[in-house]
Formats: structure tokens, C-alpha cells, sequence
């Protein structure tokens, strides 16, 4: 036979062969298709809250900077903060799950796109004589070399790989704004603290001005008994208030050295360095009547990072629902190999020692003891779990903005309030000692006054700590800076 009949018989037999193979291939999946395991009757039940619908409703525009601590104007607790979000454990493990994340993702990727791999080996063994080998080769020893390439792809009709990526890339945006829920954690901590101690430093000071105050108030008495004005019930009323106001002394320093002790963890920092501070607390509050929200924002959802991260953990779990529902259908993939296969190195090389193959392979679920329903039932409820997750986190963060809204403006009137009255301590105070002075009243009558005067100032001391409080405190709940639609955040390290 020629060779152009050779081409001949070769281009028949090929034009016979593709009809065959595509016949094949699409019987194989319409019995696949109707073989394949139901997945009918199984479905999740949760749905999403809209905050619209439960009390977010409002517009907000001046959201807090993504390093909103800046805008106090201090420059050590800007530093603080900066050395917490350096240091602090649970960023890096945040960090740390982002790197997982991101890792997942490229996995799932790959799945995705053709893979190839290479498989070599050489052998010597002896062939049996009551097989396929036909003489010389059973019976006797050869040195059997293989080496070829493999090529495969798993091809997506169900969307089942590219469900995983959706899930890889949701879980990489959780831990992204879980990263940045982490920081805002660690800063609002800081500052609260920081603040904290300044009120308390602040209280320490008329801690002991009252204890001197309070001990004129008892030399005083002692005089008054020796001129036979007062009686031993006055002196032991002086000497208890002495010993009281020893303990508000007392009271006032452990409080300060817990929170400076506080502090230092909190920011990684040496103890010795922490107890030098001497912080003040703020004149202005970070929301001002002009900047406080009138209404809870709608905006809310993008603006939390523990919202944002919920609900990549629901689109996370939507993706493995949607990936374990597939799972039913046919799986088609494709794979190839070329290479070179002999009995003996010397024909190796040679072009008849060629392999080459290619082919479609289908594989169909048609009986597994219900393993893939079960699957798909608990992925279904993990969507369930995560949906019931970020339902609870929104109302959270909508009644903790309430809360805070609600204090804050309860404060400012008892500011006002307070400022009256420590006004008028300031006037009395004023006016007892101008009649001191001319002869008109006592020295008692002036210590006590001044007694009330420093009651009411640690009340607005109190006051103004609280305020500077709710205020850090609201803008965790407005997320501090952090705003989804953005991917920035509060929570990196500079």
C-alpha cells in the first residue's frame, strides 16, 4: 500500500472514529444526568436582616478617620497606639489568617486552569513467559523505561471549582476586616485606657487637695475644743474624715498603677516607662453637637469591620453550598499524555517507542449511602449558622450605636447641669472667703465651702472622663475609619 492510501485509510478511520467519540461522550452525560443523585428537598431558611428594616436609616457623613486618634492632638497617644498595633498578638494572628487565606485562593485557582505533570522510571525484571510478551522478551530479564507527560483539565460545567474561589476569595475579605476589627479593638482599648488614666490622675490630685483640705478642717476643730467651742463628737467626726479622705488617697493611687499596669500590656511597652505619663483629658469631645449622628447610618454595614467580615463569612458559606450542590452533577475532565516507553535503553530514543493518548472522563454519583445530601445539608446549615451570625452582629452594632448616641447626649445635659452647679461652688467659695477676709464668718464656713467645691469639681472631672469614653466608644461602633467598599481600614501598622 502507498503512502497516499496510507493517508487515506488513516483520514477514514479518523472521520469514523470523532462521530463515535462524540456520541459517546454525550450519552455518557445524559445517563450521567440521569443517574445522578437529587439534591431536591434541601434547602437553608435564614435570611439576611436589612437595616434599613430595624432602625439604620439615617445619613452620616463625617465617619472617623481611618487613624482617628490623630484628631486629639496627642502626640503620646499617638505613639501608644502605634507601638499596641505593632506589637499586639492578635493583629499578627489576624495578618497571619489573611496569609492563610490568600494561600486557599491560589489554590483554588489552580483547579481552575490545566495542569501538567511529568512521570519517568526505569526498571529491570524479568517478564513472565505466560502473558502478553511475546518471545525473546518473556522469560527474560529487560530493562523497562518509561517517561512521559501528563496533561489533565477538570472541566467547570457545574461552576463547582469556581464556587471554591468564590469562597477562598470571601474568606480572604473576613480576614481582611477581621484584621482591621483586631486593630480598631487594640486602639480603642488604648485610648479608653489612656483616658482613663488622665481622669484618674486628675482625681488623684483633688483626692489630695481634699485630704488637706480635710485635715485644716481638723487642726481647726482641735483649736475650736482647746477655746471650748466644740466637743470630742466634732473631733472624732474631723478625725474619721481624715482617715476617709486617706483612703480616697489610696483608693485613687492603685487605681492609677492598675491602669498604667494595664497600659503597658496593652502596648507592649516597659512598666517604668508607663508610670512617667501624665496624661490630660481632652477640652473638646471627638463629636461635637455638629458631628454627631442624629440617626443610626445606613451606611453602618460597610463601615464595621465585624459586619463586613459576618458577611464574607455568609458569601464564604454560600460558595461551599453552592460548590456542594454541584457535586451531584456529572464531573467531566479531560486529560492527555505523550511520551517515550521501550524494553531496553538502546530504544529508548527511537521514534516506535512514542505512547500518546488523550480522552474525556466522566465520573457521575450514583449511589452513596446519601453521603452527598448529607454534605449539602450541613453546608446548608453552615450558611444557616453564618447568616444567624450576622443577623446578631447587626442588631448588635445598631443598639450599640443607639447606646452610646443615647449616653452621649445624657451626658452633655448633665454637663451642663454640673457646670452649674460647680459655678455656683465656685461663687460660694468666693464669696466665704471675701467674708472670711473682712471679718464677716469663720475659716470653717470657708474650708467647708471649698469642701463642696471640690466634690463638685471630681464630678465634672468624672463627667468629662465619661464623655471622652462614650465618644472613643462610638467610634468603635462606627467602625473607626474602616469602610469596606474601600478595602482600608484601621488596624495596619505604619
Amino acid at each position: 500500500m502507498n503512502k497516499a492510501s496510507q493517508n487515506s485509510v488513516k483520514e477514514s478511520s479518523t472521520r469514523r472514529f470523532r462521530p463515535k467519540l462524540l456520541h459517546g461522550i454525550l450519552l455518557a452525560a445524559v445517563m450521567s444526568i440521569e443517574g445522578c443523585i437529587s439534591p431536591s428537598g434541601i434547602v437553608h431558611d435564614q435570611v439576611l436582616h436589612d437595616a434599613a428594616t430595624i432602625g439604620a436609616h439615617g445619613k452620616f457623613d463625617a465617619w472617623p478617620a481611618e487613624q482617628w486618634w490623630k484628631s486629639l492632638k496627642d502626640p503620646e497617644l499617638d505613639r501608644l497606639i502605634e507601638l499596641a498595633l505593632k506589637g499586639n498578638p492578635s493583629i499578627t494572628k489576624a495578618a497571619k489568617r489573611i496569609e492563610k487565606a490568600a494561600a486557599y485562593v491560589t489554590t483554588e485557582k489552580s483547579t481552575l486552569a490545566p495542569q501538567l505533570s511529568g512521570d519517568a522510571y526505569f526498571n529491570r525484571q524479568r517478564l513472565t513467559e505466560n502473558s502478553f510478551f511475546p518471545p525473546p522478551f518473556g522469560g527474560a530479564y529487560e530493562n523497562i523505561v518509561n517517561a512521559q507527560l501528563n496533561a489533565s483539565w477538570d472541566i467547570d460545567f457545574w461552576d463547582k471549582n469556581r464556587s471554591l474561589l468564590q469562597s477562598a476569595l470571601s474568606q480572604t475579605a473576613a480576614a481582611k476586616a477581621e484584621e482591621s476589627a483586631a486593630g480598631l479593638m487594640v486602639s480603642t482599648a488604648v485610648a479608653q485606657t489612656y483616658y482613663q488614666l488622665a481622669r484618674q490622675v486628675e482625681q488623684l490630685k483633688l483626692s489630695e487637695q481634699a485630704l488637706k483640705q480635710r485635715e485644716q478642717e481638723f487642726d481647726l476643730i482641735k483649736q475650736r475644743i482647746s477655746a471650748g467651742l466644740d466637743t470630742n463628737v466634732e473631733l472624732q467626726q474631723g478625725q474619721g474624715n481624715v482617715s476617709a479622705a486617706h483612703v480616697d488617697v489610696d483608693t485613687a493611687t492603685e487605681a492609677i498603677s492598675l491602669t498604667r499596669n494595664a497600659l503597658a500590656a496593652l502596648t507592649a511597652s516597659d512598666p517604668q516607662a508607663i508610670n512617667r505619663l501624665q496624661p490630660i483629658l481632652p477640652v473638646a469631645p471627638v463629636f461635637s453637637a455638629q458631628t454627631l449622628p442624629d440617626e443610626i447610618p445606613i451606611d453602618i454595614i460597610s463601615r464595621r469591620p465585624d459586619l463586613a467580615a459576618a458577611k464574607a463569612r455568609v458569601d464564604a458559606a454560600g460558595a461551599d453550598s453552592a460548590s456542594a450542590k454541584a457535586e451531584f452533577y456529572p464531573n467531566v475532565s479531560l486529560s492527555a499524555f505523550i511520551g517515550l516507553s521501550s524494553f531496553s535503553l538502546s530504544n529508548f530514543l527511537k521514534l516506535g517507542s512514542t505512547i500518546v493518548g488523550a480522552g474525556p472522563a466522566i465520573h457521575l454519583p450514583i449511589f452513596d449511602a446519601d453521603r452527598l445530601r448529607a454534605d449539602l445539608r450541613s453546608k446548608n446549615a453552615d450558611l444557616d449558622i453564618s447568616i444567624a451570625s450576622y443577623n446578631q452582629i447587626l442588631l448588635e452594632a445598631i443598639h450599640d450605636v443607639a447606646d452610646q448616641m443615647t449616653s452621649i447626649k445624657a451626658v452633655r445635659l448633665q454637663k451642663d447641669d454640673q457646670q452649674a452647679a460647680l459655678d455656683s461652688a465656685e461663687s460660694a467659695y468666693r464669696l466665704a472667703t471675701i467674708r472670711y477676709q473682712a471679718g464677716l464668718t469663720t475659716l470653717l464656713t470657708v474650708l467647708n465651702a471649698k469642701d463642696t467645691l471640690l466634690r463638685e469639681r471630681s464630678r465634672m472631672v468624672n463627667l468629662r472622663g465619661r464623655e471622652i469614653d462614650l465618644n472613643i466608644a462610638l467610634i468603635k461602633s462606627l467602625g473607626g475609619g474602616f469602610d469596606s467598599t474601600s478595602q482600608t481600614g484601621v488596624g495596619k501598622p505604619s
